[in-house]
């Protein structure tokens, strides 16, 4: 049991953290008149705001008009589905938002608006506005993320950088471990993972073992129950575009190594050793349905899928859950993809006739949602308080006024729970960096501590204190992608493609098509578009 956390030592680190915002400084300097930014939203269909309050007129928006004097309208919101359509409208119509967000996998969309000459040049409005967090978030991506959205030196957008380390894992029944004799630490390798699964299917007859991922087994980055740390024992890294020694472009997915992946993977699923009803668990129910209703012994997911699993508890008596980087390779190592650079990205219309406005309002929605600011911090923890008759219930990017785009740390995740470590084991406040971290740890705390109340934080306890802590360990080995954007043939080549692997991967799984038959779907991948794209994303990058 971990030392409880005083009330008033949590008080003292909060208030060390939270240092009033001078509204003079760059970035905050307020309008004599007051200035109008419009904006397009994608739908929160859970949002619920408090009576009188709305999109355009809430805790944040008043907080900001406050401050700056900036207003924001609302022009338009859509199913995230449709966004692009609608902004599409737009586009062809001259109508373009002031400020709007664009996802990764818009990128083309990006390159048409710049090509057409519809983005504002954000260079100055950046440079003169953006304050010391929209600065060291960037700095710790080492400008990667910048690359993608800089035409002639120029930046063109504000992205953000995808955050890392939010690889799978592979997770264990700690109640299952004690009761077939084996420790989490001892899962290392392929053949650990092997003895787990069958000791445990032998002491739980009725348990499905491994859960998989119905329709994408080795899904890659950031996707649960897809078995990708596998494939990287053997060299593969499915799904990614990658540079080679010589320098060339290839596809993950055609290294030799993902034929011995599906080996093993089709020897488990015969043996039962993986659910076998895994390729009809499609949509929501996986979770539910295997493991948290403790059917699964094992699974691949990433540090976030603790909030997942928090009723296995309530489901099952005495179960709970370990993390461990396995398999490891033979060097020892336990190799993970990294993700694309840049996540989403704001865009500004070339006809906003304050862009710089759009960063001094990104300025404030962190200070308020981090609680830089002391006051705007007491605010939106107040407004989101359950208790309160007025309570906020609505996702953080739905309420920004700039849609969302995650302003985060490369690194973030490891530190944040090498924080909470700090916190909760030491009372050091070391690796913390904003006032929400440090209620959250404080209240992981109490959570671990057994105070009542706090179960709400068992999520946050499975991901930030148990699962982040080793998503930096120092046998982890990162695989960087060589390309993250989109060419002009994927969106047609690419929906195919996938399709292709995801029936071959499935049916040598399953056994209807032996570990051979990979090999055509090599010489198919290639004739059906793969060396268009091959070749595209070397012109792109001068290969």
């Amino acid at each position: 049991m971990k030392n409880r956390i005083s009330i008033l030592l949590a008080l003292a680190m909060l208030l060390s953290l939270a240092a009033p915002v001078v509204a003079e400084e760059p970035g905050y300097q307020r309008y004599d008149e007051t200035v109008v930014l419009t904006t397009v939203k994608r739908t929160d269909p859970n949002a619920q705001f408090p009576e009188g309050d709305s999109l355009d007129n809430n805790v944040m928006t008043r907080y900001i008009k406050d401050k700056i004097n900036v207003e924001t309208k609302t022009v338009w919101e859509v199913d995230g589905t449709e966004f692009i359509n609608k902004l599409s409208l737009d586009i062809v119509a001259g109508t373009l938002p002031d400020m709007f967000s664009l996802n990764n996998d818009d990128y083309l969309v990006y390159r048409q608006l710049l090509d057409n000459g519809l983005l504002a040049d954000l260079t100055d409005a950046y440079e003169d506005n953006a304050n010391w967090y929209l600065r060291d978030t960037a700095a710790s991506f080492e400008g990667r993320h910048f690359a993608p959205y800089t035409d002639n030196g120029r930046l063109m957008g504000i992205p953000t950088g995808r955050y890392g380390y939010e690889h799978n894992q592979l997770w264990l029944r700690t109640d299952i471990l004690d009761a077939i004799g084996m420790k989490a630490e001892e899962v290392q390798t392929i053949a650990d993972i092997e003895a787990y699964l069958t000791k445990a299917k032998e002491a739980f007859p009725d348990t499905v073992g491994l859960a998989l991922h119905a329709t994408d087994p080795l899904a890659n980055y950031s996707v649960a129950y897809s078995a990708d740390p596998i494939a990287h024992v053997f060299g593969a890294t499915p799904h990614y575009w990658l540079e080679q020694e010589d320098g060339s472009i290839t596809y993950g997915s055609l290294h030799p190594g993902m034929k011995d992946t599906l080996a093993v993977l089709a020897d488990w699923y015969a043996k039962g050793l993986i659910d076998k009803e895994f390729p009809t668990r499609v949509g929501g129910g996986l979770t539910q349905a295997v493991t948290t209703s403790g059917q699964a012994t094992a699974w691949f997911a990433p540090w976030w899928y603790g909030w997942s699993i928090v009723d296995l508890p309530k489901n099952v008596e005495g179960a709970d859950v370990a993390v461990v980087n396995a398999p490891v390779n033979e060097a020892g190592e336990f190799v993970a993809p990294w993700p694309s650079p840049a996540g989403e990205v704001l865009l500004v219309s070339k006809d906003c006739e304050h862009p710089e406005a759009v960063v001094r309002v990104m300025n404030l929605e962190y200070d308020m949602h981090r609680g830089f600011d002391e006051e705007a911090a007491t605010l939106y923890d107040e407004s989101r308080n359950q208790n309160n008759p007025t309570y906020l219930d609505i996702s953080w990017g739905y309420l920004f006024p700039t849609s969302g785009v995650n302003m985060e740390y490369s690194n973030v995740v490891p530190t944040f729970s090498h924080g909470i470590h700090a916190l909760v084991d030491r009372g050091s406040q070391e690796g913390l960096a904003t006032p929400s971290e440090v209620t959250e740890a404080i209240n992981i705390g109490r959570f671990i501590a057994g105070e009542e109340g706090y179960d709400q934080y068992r999520g946050s306890y499975y991901s930030r204190y148990v699962a982040g802590e080793i998503t930096d360990a120092e046998n982890v080995k990162f695989v960087y992608p060589a390309y993250s954007q989109t060419t002009e043939s994927m969106a047609d080549i690419v929906p195919s493609l996938l399709t292709l692997e995801q029936q071959i991967v499935l049916q040598i799984i399953l056994g209807q098509k032996s570990v051979d038959d990979y090999d055509a779907y090599v010489e198919q991948w290639y004739a059906e578009g793969g060396q268009v794209l091959l070749d595209e994303i070397s012109a792109l990058l001068g290969k």
